[in-house]
């Protein structure tokens, strides 16, 4: 599929000063359940993974949200961070280390 949207993008060199001082929305359904930081690639798991803060009276471990990736309105003032749309990510919530 094609698209003409720009979103946030995934970069690994530069992800610490794109992302310094930002936070993703974490959602479960349409309801806010957290914020996510500091996300990254981990080569030992093979994936993204990111930090976050959840509520855990409403999250429990394993359970799918979404995180709204960037900015809204198209990205912020920031220079380090550039014009982009938002996505939506799946992910599931881990409390466990991520490698064993």
């Amino acid at each position: 599929m094609i698209t003409t949207r720009r979103y946030h993008s995934l970069l690994i060199t530069i992800a610490a000063t794109v992302r310094t001082l930002s936070f993703d929305k974490v959602l479960a359904g349409d309801q806010f359940v957290g914020i996510s930081a500091n996300s990254g690639y981990s080569v030992n798991v093979g994936g993204w993974s990111s930090l976050a803060v959840i509520d855990e009276d409403q999250i429990q471990d394993g359970a799918e949200v979404t995180v709204v990736w960037g900015e809204e309105g198209g990205g912020s003032a920031k220079p380090t961070v550039e014009r982009h749309v938002q996505a939506e990510v799946r992910a599931t919530i881990s409390t466990s280390p991520l490698a064993r």
